[in-house]
């Protein structure tokens, strides 16, 4: 659910950032294939610490005719749970 539901490779190369610029075709293909394995492992870790948690949906935008953005709130969370951030000071 989480490889169909998500844009697993835009985030991975988002992830990358700066880093992906400097790579070779072939490690792009590399780090493609093997970010989804990783990512899937990082959700099944971390989504314990969220068992009491609950998430309301904020506010949805339209990307395009298939694609939204989706702004949740998470409450009840332990402290310091999902403090990552994905992208830099214009995603603020």
């Amino acid at each position: 659910m989480l490889l169909e539901g998500f844009a697993v490779k835009s985030i991975g190369r988002r992830v990358l950032s700066r880093y992906g610029r400097s790579a070779t075709p072939e490690q792009l293909a590399d780090y493609d294939a093997a970010f989804p394995r990783y990512m899937v492992t990082i959700y099944q870790t971390r989504l314990i610490d969220y068992k009491d948690a609950t998430l309301k949906v904020a506010k949805v935008e339209q990307v395009d005719a298939n694609n939204q953005i989706v702004h949740a709130i998470v409450s009840g969370a332990p402290a310091g749970a999902g403090e990552s951030r994905l992208g830099g000071a214009q995603d603020k």
